[in-house]
């Protein structure tokens, strides 16, 4: 069939019969997934990330001050999300806390020994033996921001 101005004209869509429905449509939504880890530990039971109790700095550069290195022993490691990292560098002066607002960003490297797998730095760097290379932040001499960390046997 065609209309007065000779384009074709359609019959109209049937409804669709109660006959071929989707199945799906009348199922019920199942519950959302329940992760479990292999030890059969469920999500429910495991802890979120420590939030660590920052030194916030890298906003203003005008606050950062010298680029330093100190060789010593990590004698702390904290992270929380998304990368934050803070670790407390035990030398030969006072103890220095340093941060990272991206662990991804610092530099890992390794003097005199080869490292076995990947590096972890959130569950690896306590207790290693480091050189580290910081920014020292003005008028705080025992704080920085973390640049690299060269690992030492």
């Amino acid at each position: 069939m065609f209309s007065s101005s000779g384009r074709p004209v359609f019959p109209p869509r049937a409804a669709p019969s109660s006959e071929y429905e989707n199945p799906s449509s009348r199922r019920e939504t199942p519950p959302p997934p329940e992760l479990r880890r292999r030890d059969g530990e469920t999500s429910a039971g495991i802890q979120p990330f420590q939030q660590v109790d920052a030194i916030h700095f890298h906003s203003d550069p005008a606050q950062r001050g010298a680029r330093d290195t100190l060789t010593g022993t990590i004698q702390e490691v904290k992270c929380s999300i998304p990368a934050v990292m803070e670790i407390t560098l035990v030398a030969r002066r006072p103890t220095v806390r340093l941060f990272s607002e991206n662990y991804f960003a610092v530099e890992y490297s390794a003097l005199n020994f080869k490292p076995s797998g990947e590096l972890m730095p959130c569950r690896d760097l306590k207790g290693a033996r480091a050189q580290v290379f910081y920014d020292d932040l003005k008028g705080k001499p025992d704080q920085g921001e973390l640049i690299s960390v060269q690992l030492r046997k």
